[in-house]
């Protein structure tokens, strides 16, 4: 389509009218004779028309347009030409975002002359002007298609008549005219609809690039534009099979496949047209497909004659004909459709009865060419291509797959061909959505079938599935998510019910069912069964699976609780099924170790809650699976648990034991030091420290004035030790513990217990003595977390004092912990292990001698809690052989003598641990541990008694009244002699 001229008689330009239509006319050539053609537009480098203002491109146009009505041909041109080059640079700017000529001014250009010709078909009554401008716009349409969908962006989005559509509707220019087509459409389907079918069906021969301008039409005109296509196409159809009799009677072969490739193409825009509108829902072809179906089933009922006329209705043959070529077309129409029409029933049975021997032979033919694979070609639009694209049609035949009868075993068969095309990689991921997706093991079964019939071509099809369900299973489960959404919101369901699925959804523990169903159908297959022969090897991939399947089982226990009983369940029978290998990765034993502890505390979370009856027995059975991991493993395996645990705990004491955190003591330390630039305080220290820098009042000091500071609003912490508070005990708040919380604390310290050791073939408990040793140490690490009181060397009370702060905030630490004093209890059982606790035992000492030997009434006796605690430390100290039994006495004289005497004697038993106490002997104590792990005879470490007696003889010998009952215990340890 060439640059048109407007042409004008010599005659009519005489006098001022005419010269006014020769200038216009000029001015209008001047502006639309820039460019030769559409090709030049596209050759050329610099734009004609894109430098040039709005108004100097639309005015020439528009006035030569309302007063030379002739000129209306040569005015559209120009506007093809303003499209064709808004398009093009449109396009060269999306290509390449550094292009710098801006389209802005033509495609405004091409928006108002759109408009201006909307206007004029609105206004004039003719037809005319309608089938000119729609003649010129469709072959418009067709070359701008031609002109662009080499270039790169086209090739990029896809050269298919839908990604065409999407490309050219998103060019301003191009919707523009798309408006004016549809508006030229409009008129003449309203007053001359055959003509604009004749001008439709006329352009159609520009091949596939009218297939999308057939698009936007049946979208903008869905029933006119519906009908005559079905009509023309079943037209079509029925020259198409008489022409095909004709040539196969004249065995004229070059003309038949001619004929076929002509009619391919027909069907072929008819079959994507009708595509497009059932992959958007339109209602309106459902209805029209039913009319035509009601109609052609009555000719057909009332038709005795079955040849083929010339009066022959195909409309339901060519309606099969759409259904085959495209899936979309065929599930939006049947879920509805079939319900509204009666079919005639024998006719329903021979048409199932051929289709499945057609369907069981096109799969032979498809699966005996997938084996030979230069026979096969693939391609993107036949099924198995289409599988690979698009996931959806993947999991259409994975589900019919797992269905009985006819469609199961056509689907497996089908699968079988897509497997052996597509290798290891897509095998692998139909395996996973198999196991995603089944919900017994009936439909397990399909899945077996499958791996049997691919097993001699892929034998480790079933490891890698397995592996690709680890790294699938989050993209599956959000795919099932979108579609239960988007089903979900198509019926209406409310935001509450569509959350409840989701929970659901999110705990649904199929998958580890069908895991566990297909590791026992191997373990107890026959040996001759071919299920044996699959290579799941759920053992040899342990580690991985078992980070995979503890991971999404503690996220869904603490996303849906009711859920947790059928979760814990499954998951301790899979975990049990499958046998851990004797030696793990270490990245997966670590990562297995801190799941299991997160595991276990979440499960005690929940224990002795009135609503989790089962909570117990379900911790109980986790332990004991634990146990026997633990076992397998080697040694280090089990002290990483045993620290994940212990730490888990203590995150969580306050949830689980009712308790402060063992943290409260440092994060009270931190609040302390971030509220001290309190606005009060500072404003008082920022104006005292401005009066002492002041020369007048130097003299005065600055702690008198901070004394006088008011202390309203501060912290107790901040002001300890600073005399404005005075001395005396502080009243301790009383903890009001739930049932659940106590009945926690033992049922944690039992665990430890049971972690820690082993049974023997008597099925005897035998403790591993290195476990426990590493539970002493993590302890200590745990409470001592600074050098000085982590120090295992014992130094004189008179240097060790002046760190008794520190032990203050260990003991502190250790009273925050409800479960610490059981755990030292628990300790001191296993001995050596106590000893690898000395630091928090020097500490705990420490705090008690240290409020005995600085409290305001040394003549008093000491209070109860001080007496508690020296009986629990003093258990401790006997039980785990770290203090001989002969100091056991101490505890009867203390309640009963004053702070001092109280303090001379613990200063005694300081001394005695002093001397005992000594980084060598610990050291032998290692040594002999990591001879053995489970028995070894070690004795205690004992010193010499009597020395460090003699406070305690003196105390006796002071308060003869009230302990004159222990004087046989005197004469029996031997200081008698200097009592009396």
């Amino acid at each position: 389509m060439g640059s048109r001229s407007t042409g004008t008689n010599n005659n009519d330009n005489t006098g001022p009218s005419g010269n006014m239509t020769v200038r216009v006319i000029a001015d209008f050539n001047s502006v639309a004779s820039k460019a030769e053609d559409a090709s030049s537009i596209y050759r050329t480098l610099r734009p004609f028309w894109a430098s040039t203002s709005t108004s100097h491109l639309v005015d020439p146009a528009e006035k030569v347009l309302s007063m030379v009505p002739s000129s209306r041909s040569a005015v559209l041109n120009y506007l093809g030409m303003l499209t064709h080059e808004a398009t093009h640079l449109y396009f060269m700017k999306k290509e390449n975002p550094h292009f710098g000529s801006d389209s802005g001014s033509v495609e405004r250009a091409v928006r108002r002359l759109s408009t201006n010709f909307e206007g004029l078909l609105s206004s004039t009554e003719q037809k005319v002007l309608a089938s000119h401008v729609l003649k010129y716009l469709c072959s418009l349409l067709a070359e701008i298609c031609q002109c662009n969908y080499e270039r790169p962006l086209a090739q990029q989005t896809g050269v298919a008549p839908r990604n065409l559509l999407h490309l050219f509707e998103s060019s301003p220019s191009v919707a523009g005219i798309l408006k004016l087509f549809d508006k030229a459409v409009a008129i003449l389907l309203d007053g001359a609809p055959e003509e604009c079918f004749h001008t439709l069906v006329d352009a159609s021969m520009h091949g596939f690039c009218f297939d999308w301008v057939w698009l936007h039409l049946a979208w903008s005109f869905p029933v006119p534009i519906m009908t005559f296509l079905l009509n023309l196409g079943a037209e079509q159809f029925k020259q198409y099979i008489a022409t095909i009799a004709t040539l196969e009677q004249q065995s004229n072969p070059a003309a038949l496949f001619e004929t076929h490739q002509i009619y391919k193409r027909k069907f072929t825009t008819s079959c994507e047209t009708f595509a497009y509108l059932a992959s958007k829902r339109r209602p309106e072809l459902r209805c029209v497909v039913r009319d035509m179906l009601i109609k052609g089933i009555e000719l057909l009922d009332s038709s005795s004659d079955m040849a083929i006329t010339s009066e022959t209705d195909l409309s339901i043959p060519f309606i099969f004909k759409l259904l085959a070529a495209s899936s979309e077309f065929l599930g939006f129409l049947l879920p509805r459709l079939s319900s509204n029409l009666e079919l005639h029933q024998p006719w329903a049975m021979a048409i199932k009865s051929g289709a499945i021997e057609i369907i069981d032979e096109i799969l032979s033919i498809i699966t005996s060419s997938v084996h030979s694979q230069a026979l096969f070609v693939m391609s993107e639009r036949d099924s198995i291509g289409q599988c690979v694209l698009n996931s959806t049609k993947l999991r259409e035949y994975i589900s019919g797959a797992m269905c009985s009868g006819e469609r199961g075993k056509f689907s497996i068969k089908f699968l079988n061909a897509f497997c052996v095309v597509t290798g290891p990689l897509k095998t692998a991921e139909v395996i996973a959505r198999f196991i995603m997706e089944a919900r017994d093991s009936q439909q397990l079964t399909a899945l077996c079938a499958l791996l049997i019939a691919t097993e001699h071509i892929m034998p480790n099809s079933p490891r890698q599935g397995i592996t690709s369900l680890i790294r699938l299973r989050n993209i599956l489960e959000f795919e099932n998510r979108n579609i239960a959404t988007r089903r979900q919101i198509a019926e209406g369901v409310s935001g509450s019910a569509m959350e409840t699925n989701d929970a659901d959804n999110s705990a649904n523990v199929g998958w580890l069912h069908n895991l566990l169903t297909l590791n026992e159908w191997q373990k107890t297959a026959h040996e001759s069964h071919p299920i044996a022969f699959l290579r799941f090897e759920m053992t040899k991939h342990y580690g991985q699976l078992m980070v995979y399947v503890n991971d999404k089982t503690i996220e869904n226990e603490r996303e849906r609780d009711s859920m947790i009983a059928t979760l814990m369940k499954t998951f301790i029978q899979f975990t049990h099924s499958i046998e851990p290998p004797p030696i793990l990765k270490p990245k997966y034993a670590y990562k297995i170790c801190a799941q299991f502890a997160s595991l276990l505390i979440l499960l005690l979370r929940n224990v002795a809650k009135d609503d989790r009856p089962l909570a117990p027995a379900l911790y109980f059975s986790s332990c004991a699976l634990v146990s026997q991991f633990l076992d397998s493993q080697p040694f280090y395996v089990r002290k990483q648990f045993m620290t994940h645990f212990m730490d888990e705990a203590l995150a969580r004491v306050v949830e689980l034991f009712g308790a402060a955190s063992k943290y409260s003591y440092e994060k009270e330390k931190e609040k302390n030091v971030m509220n001290s630039l309190d606005p009060n305080i500072a404003g008082c220290l920022g104006e005292a420290f401005k009066e002492y820098m002041n020369d007048e009042i130097a003299s005065e000091s600055l702690l008198q004035r901070l004394r006088r500071m008011p202390i309203g609003g501060r912290n107790p912490l901040e002001i300890a030790n600073c005399g404005i508070i005075g001395k005396g005990a502080r009243k301790q708040k009383e903890l009001k513990l739930k049932r659940g919380e106590l009945f926690r604390r033992p049922l944690f310290v039992h665990s430890l217990y049971n972690f820690g050791g082993t049974k023997n073939g008597d099925d005897q408990f035998v403790p591993i003595l290195s476990a426990y040793k590493h539970l002493a140490t993590t302890l200590t690490d745990r409470m001592c977390k600074e050098g000085l009181t982590a120090s295992f060397v014992w130094y004189d009370w008179e240097i060790e004092k002046e760190i008794a702060h520190k032990y203050i905030e260990v003991a502190n630490t250790l009273s925050n912990v409800p479960f610490a004093w059981p755990l030292l209890r628990l300790i001191a059982e296993i001995h050596p292990s106590l000893w690898y606790c000395i630091p928090v035992l020097k500490a705990l000492l420490a705090s008690i001698m240290i409020r005995f030997e600085n409290h305001p009434s040394q003549k008093s006796k000491p209070q109860e809690f001080d007496i508690d605690s020296l009986k629990r430390l003093f258990f401790v100290f006997i039980k785990g052989k770290v203090v001989p039994a002969e100091f056991a006495v101490f505890l009867q004289v203390i309640p009963n003598i004053s702070h001092r005497e109280a303090f001379l004697i613990l200063l005694d038993l300081w001394r005695y641990l002093q001397s005992i106490v000594n980084v060598f002997k610990i050291s032998a104590i290692s040594e002999a541990l990591e001879s053995t792990q489970t028995t070894v005879n070690i004795p205690p470490i004992k010193g010499e008694v009597l020395p460090f007696m003699t406070a305690f003889r003196l105390v006796i010998q002071r308060n003869i009244t009230q302990l004159a009952y222990l004087f046989p215990y005197l004469r029996k340890l031997g200081l008698s002699k200097n009592v009396e």
